[in-house]
């Protein structure tokens, strides 16, 4: 309960808009966390070991600065997926003839890329701000590594990656990690969303996830009839996911609702119901065709 903290950050929560996709939010003590794991350092120690586990905790308490550590990340955070979209990429494919001879052929194809950003407070920016420009100015990594204003830009020439430029900066203490600059800006926030942030307040742990969302931003990955079978079906049977994670007297408990959109009588039997006809397409596809 001194680990898990509930709490709000303005700046975290005004990064989650009505058009994303899902977030998840954490809130934790983070001199607290030092604490917890000296302790379980001390407990795991083997039968005659006790006194060499004490030593080595005392050695790594002198060896880190906790509270400077807390200052850097003291522990409050999210991630926010947006959106998913498609992009083509190139890329280098092997044919082979009957003699085994190897050729390369140019080809095309589909990548789902994410739009997300990743932020949490800290009380150091000095900090980010160095380590950001140590690397920007170091030679094997500023081909890829550069600033631009007051934000610093990772481009990778690998264009095949899901991941291959996003954007770092630090403002008004807190450490933004985005695919877009777009991302950073506050966005409009319905009464929907306001409740995912009286979640936040509350819970120390708590997400959304729009899974009709999802399965529409990766229809491009599925190549073949059978995948985009299952992924129609469970795109359309799919609804929204609530996390929420609290301590309740000596335990911690997580709660997950998930908000079903079809007609099947109750939640089991919507299972029940999916299942079934994920099964008749696996199943269909199985079976020779009739000649």
């Amino acid at each position: 309960s001194e680990l898990y903290k509930a709490g709000r950050n303005k700046k975290l929560t005004s990064l989650i808009g009505d058009s994303s996709i899902g977030y998840y939010s954490v809130n934790v003590n983070g001199l607290k966390y030092f604490d917890i794991l000296y302790s379980m350092m001390n407990s795991s120690g083997n039968s005659g070991y006790e006194k060499e586990m004490q030593l080595l905790t005392e050695t790594i308490k002198i060896a880190l600065d906790e509270e400077a550590i807390n200052k850097i990340a003291p522990g409050s955070g999210i991630f926010v997926l947006n959106e998913l979209t498609t992009r083509t990429v190139d890329y280098t494919d092997y044919e082979y003839d009957e003699a085994f001879d190897e050729k390369e052929v140019k080809k095309t194809k589909d990548i789902v890329v994410p739009s997300f950003v990743f932020a949490f407070a800290t009380e150091n920016e000095g900090f980010w701000n160095r380590l950001f420009e140590t690397m920007s100015a170091n030679k094997d990594v500023k081909e890829k590594f550069r600033k631009e204003g007051n934000y610093y830009f990772f481009k990778d020439k690998d264009d095949q990656s899901y991941l291959n430029e996003f954007f770092l900066t630090v403002k008004d203490g807190v450490v933004y990690f985005s695919s877009s600059k777009e991302n950073l800006e506050a966005k409009s926030q319905s009464a929907k969303i306001k409740k995912d942030i009286k979640n936040m307040r509350r819970y120390p742990l708590s997400g959304r996830l729009d899974l009709q969302r999802l399965m529409a931003g990766i229809g491009s990955e599925a190549k073949t009839k059978e995948d985009r079978d299952i992924l129609n079906t469970v795109k359309k049977n799919a609804g929204e996911m609530h996390i929420k994670t609290e301590t309740k007297g000596d335990r911690i408990q997580t709660d997950v609702e998930y908000e079903i959109k079809n007609t099947s009588a109750n939640s089991l039997m919507y299972f029940f119901d999916l299942f079934d006809d994920l099964y008749k397409i696996m199943d269909a596809e199985s079976k020779p065709p009739v000649l």
